[in-house]
């Protein structure tokens, strides 16, 4: 669903941004277009742009794999973003008359995870014709923690169903219901999309070497100050409640702890299960 469209005052040739927000959908669950920190009126009301968001299945949501399910499986997540661009391209003579404006371009962005996802909106065949440009902040889709193979994505939702006792059986909707009933310090591992030959044709950087991508104008780059988050996680020492000296190697060091930090808790979880 799209949660927020701003129009404020546009001109025939204002152009559209469709924001991917960082919807953490390599974490449990969370992340919403909606949130305070995304409020895409700010960026409308400095710029002559009019600014679409979307929200979109995220976690065992939109990343579950299940053999054989037509109902999970395993990119529904990205085909709703897929979905949203659609959408906007079917309606966008609203705001631009065609008349006015033949050039009628849409630039999408994402921050972290919001970035990987658009980054899979330029690998991925179908989405392509759906949009113009692309801006990738603080989040590529050739990251670690992106994407999966289908074996790892099918381990993953074979590691929920054990956590919430649905062992056996492909009962899509029960194993969704009871995805609530997890508790945090035991759900850990995460639902990333995967590579199904179909919306992901071949892993990212296979596509990436081989040049399989729209080709058009890509602004890439990081926000200020991304990775203070990660360090709670990862730096030795760092605290949230009070100022925290740290050099340059220890924010290195804290940001490559919390990647670590993700694979080993997926591992744990996969021990805790057995």
């Amino acid at each position: 669903s799209f949660s927020s469209l701003c129009l404020l005052h546009p001109s025939p040739f204002s152009p559209l941004l469709l924001f991917s927000e960082n919807a953490a959908e390599h974490k449990p669950c969370y992340g919403s277009s909606s949130l305070d920190v995304y409020d895409s009126r700010y960026l409308a009301h400095s710029e002559t742009v009019i600014v679409v968001s979307m929200n979109y299945r995220i976690g065992a949501f939109g990343f579950l794999a299940l053999h054989g399910s037509s109902e999970a499986t395993g990119n529904v997540g990205l085909l709703d973003q897929r979905m949203a661009l659609q959408w906007v391209q079917d309606n966008i003579h609203f705001w631009f008359p065609l008349e006015e404006t033949p050039n009628r371009s849409v630039t999408i962005y994402g921050e972290s995870a919001g970035g990987a996802s658009v980054g899979y909106r330029l690998l991925s065949p179908d989405s392509r014709p759906t949009f113009t440009r692309a801006i990738l902040q603080s989040g590529v889709p050739n990251r670690p923690w992106a994407s999966v193979s289908p074996a790892e994505a099918r381990r993953r939702a074979t590691l929920l169903g054990k956590l919430v006792g649905c062992n056996g059986g492909n009962d899509t909707e029960l194993l969704i219901d009871q995805e609530w009933q997890v508790t945090q310090t035991l759900f850990r591992f995460s639902f990333v999309p995967m590579v199904d030959g179909e919306v992901l044709p071949d892993t990212p950087e296979a596509m990436l070497s081989s040049g399989n991508f729209k080709d058009t104008q890509v602004l890439l780059g990081v926000n200020q100050d991304e990775g203070s988050y990660f360090l709670l996680y990862g730096a030795p020492g760092f605290s949230k409640d009070n100022e925290s000296l740290i050099s340059r190697e220890d924010f290195l060091e804290g940001e490559r702890g919390s990647e670590k930090s993700l694979l080993e808790s997926n591992r744990v979880t996969q021990k805790l299960v057995k």
